[in-house]
Protein backbone atom coordinates (compact mmCIF):
# COMPACT_ATOMS: atom_id res chain seq x y z
CA UNK A 1 0.00 0.00 0.00
CA UNK A 2 3.20 2.55 1.08
CA UNK A 3 4.97 1.69 -2.30
CA UNK A 4 3.29 5.00 -4.32
CA UNK A 5 3.84 7.18 -1.87
CA UNK A 6 7.53 7.48 -1.53
CA UNK A 7 7.48 8.23 -5.70
CA UNK A 8 4.65 10.77 -4.99
CA UNK A 9 6.76 12.70 -2.24
CA UNK A 10 9.73 12.52 -4.54
CA UNK A 11 7.37 14.60 -7.33
CA UNK A 12 5.93 16.57 -5.14
CA UNK A 13 9.63 17.83 -3.94
CA UNK A 14 10.64 18.45 -7.85
CA UNK A 15 7.57 20.12 -8.75
CA UNK A 16 7.18 22.31 -5.72
CA UNK A 17 11.22 23.33 -6.15
CA UNK A 18 10.99 25.80 -8.55
CA UNK A 19 8.73 28.10 -5.44
CA UNK A 20 11.20 27.12 -3.31
CA UNK A 21 12.76 30.82 -2.15
CA UNK A 22 15.49 31.72 0.48
CA UNK A 23 14.77 33.68 3.70
CA UNK A 24 17.23 36.10 5.83
CA UNK A 25 20.00 34.43 7.52
CA UNK A 26 21.05 34.34 10.78
CA UNK A 27 23.90 33.99 12.94
CA UNK A 28 24.12 32.11 16.10
CA UNK A 29 27.07 32.04 18.59
CA UNK A 30 27.16 29.31 21.31
CA UNK A 31 28.90 29.78 24.21
CA UNK A 32 31.60 26.97 23.25
CA UNK A 33 32.65 29.79 20.78
CA UNK A 34 30.83 27.55 18.20
CA UNK A 35 29.12 29.67 15.09
CA UNK A 36 26.41 28.49 13.21
CA UNK A 37 25.00 30.33 10.17
CA UNK A 38 21.84 29.04 8.97
CA UNK A 39 18.92 30.33 5.93
CA UNK A 40 15.85 29.24 6.03
CA UNK A 41 14.48 27.47 3.21
CA UNK A 42 11.20 28.90 2.47
CA UNK A 43 8.13 27.90 0.37
CA UNK A 44 4.41 29.19 0.57
CA UNK A 45 5.63 31.24 3.38
CA UNK A 46 7.05 28.58 6.20
CA UNK A 47 10.36 26.62 6.26
CA UNK A 48 11.13 23.86 5.33
CA UNK A 49 14.56 23.45 6.52
CA UNK A 50 17.39 25.57 7.46
CA UNK A 51 20.87 25.58 5.31
CA UNK A 52 23.97 25.78 7.22
CA UNK A 53 27.21 27.96 6.29
CA UNK A 54 30.64 27.95 7.33
CA UNK A 55 30.95 31.46 8.33
CA UNK A 56 34.42 31.86 8.04
CA UNK A 57 34.71 30.73 4.23
CA UNK A 58 31.12 31.60 3.06
CA UNK A 59 30.76 27.77 1.87
CA UNK A 60 27.34 25.77 2.35
CA UNK A 61 27.90 23.24 4.84
CA UNK A 62 26.28 19.40 4.27
CA UNK A 63 23.60 18.31 6.79
CA UNK A 64 25.49 17.31 9.92
CA UNK A 65 27.89 20.06 10.56
CA UNK A 66 26.25 22.50 12.12
CA UNK A 67 28.57 25.57 12.21
CA UNK A 68 32.52 25.67 13.08
CA UNK A 69 34.88 27.23 15.54
CA UNK A 70 35.32 31.02 15.75
CA UNK A 71 35.42 34.15 17.22
CA UNK A 72 31.90 35.41 18.64
CA UNK A 73 32.78 38.72 17.07
CA UNK A 74 33.80 37.95 13.63
CA UNK A 75 32.16 39.65 10.15
CA UNK A 76 30.21 37.73 8.50
CA UNK A 77 28.65 39.22 5.26
CA UNK A 78 24.83 37.78 5.56
CA UNK A 79 23.75 38.86 2.22
CA UNK A 80 26.21 37.42 0.17
CA UNK A 81 25.85 33.97 2.36
CA UNK A 82 22.14 34.94 1.07
CA UNK A 83 22.68 35.51 -2.28
CA UNK A 84 25.11 32.17 -2.25
CA UNK A 85 22.04 30.09 -0.60
CA UNK A 86 20.26 31.60 -3.67
CA UNK A 87 22.82 30.02 -6.29
CA UNK A 88 22.22 27.23 -3.92
CA UNK A 89 18.93 26.52 -4.48
CA UNK A 90 18.47 27.14 -8.08
CA UNK A 91 21.03 24.45 -8.13
CA UNK A 92 19.60 21.76 -5.79
CA UNK A 93 18.96 18.40 -7.48
CA UNK A 94 16.27 16.47 -5.38
CA UNK A 95 17.35 12.81 -5.05
CA UNK A 96 15.16 9.98 -6.06
CA UNK A 97 14.93 8.51 -2.30
CA UNK A 98 13.26 9.25 0.74
CA UNK A 99 13.15 7.94 4.38
CA UNK A 100 10.38 7.77 6.40
CA UNK A 101 10.04 9.54 9.87
CA UNK A 102 7.49 7.96 12.15
CA UNK A 103 7.76 10.39 15.02
CA UNK A 104 6.92 13.07 12.74
CA UNK A 105 4.69 10.66 10.24
CA UNK A 106 6.57 11.84 7.32
CA UNK A 107 8.79 11.46 4.03
CA UNK A 108 12.21 12.55 4.39
CA UNK A 109 13.54 13.82 0.43
CA UNK A 110 16.70 14.99 0.49
CA UNK A 111 18.35 17.78 -1.67
CA UNK A 112 21.99 18.11 -3.02
CA UNK A 113 23.48 20.84 -3.64
CA UNK A 114 27.01 19.74 -5.57
CA UNK A 115 28.19 16.64 -3.97
CA UNK A 116 26.47 17.74 -0.42
CA UNK A 117 23.00 16.68 0.84
CA UNK A 118 22.08 20.19 2.39
CA UNK A 119 18.35 20.01 3.28
CA UNK A 120 15.77 17.42 4.13
CA UNK A 121 12.35 18.32 2.81
CA UNK A 122 9.29 16.48 4.80
CA UNK A 123 6.19 15.13 2.33
CA UNK A 124 3.00 14.06 4.32
CA UNK A 125 2.78 10.59 4.82
CA UNK A 126 0.31 10.01 1.99
CA UNK A 127 2.72 12.10 -0.08
CA UNK A 128 0.45 14.68 -0.94
CA UNK A 129 1.65 17.66 1.02
CA UNK A 130 5.15 19.59 1.62
CA UNK A 131 5.06 19.65 5.71
CA UNK A 132 7.17 23.03 7.42
CA UNK A 133 9.52 22.19 9.81
CA UNK A 134 8.41 23.56 13.00
CA UNK A 135 11.76 23.67 15.14
CA UNK A 136 13.09 25.26 12.21
CA UNK A 137 10.44 27.96 12.31
CA UNK A 138 10.52 28.41 15.86
CA UNK A 139 14.32 28.84 16.03
CA UNK A 140 14.09 31.59 12.65
CA UNK A 141 11.49 33.43 14.44
CA UNK A 142 13.57 33.64 17.41
CA UNK A 143 16.88 34.62 15.69
CA UNK A 144 15.68 37.15 13.20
Amino acid sequence: MWEKEPISAIKLVNEAKENFFVGNPYKRVHPHRRIEVKVPLMYNGFVLDLIHFDPISGTVLPKGIPGVMGEPGLNIDLQKIKEETEIAIKELVILPGVEFREPEDAWVVPGAYRNLIIVHIRVSSDGNALMPDYHATTEMRLNV
